[in-house]
């Protein structure tokens, strides 16, 4: 069986992304990437990934 990778552009979606646009603006960018790791460990969760 193939292992799912996923590849993700941080920073870009760190700076289009509703829940962390603010953040990214406001230039808290620790604050916008654990967001962003969050919501990202939460659909690799959902993904089995």
């Amino acid at each position: 069986m193939k292992e799912k990778i996923l590849i993700v552009d941080g920073y870009n979606m760190i700076a289009f992304w509703q829940s962390t646009k603010q953040a990214f603006k406001q230039g808290k960018l620790d604050q916008a990437r654990n967001i962003l790791l969050n919501q990202l460990s939460n659909y690799a969760s959902f993904e089995n990934i």
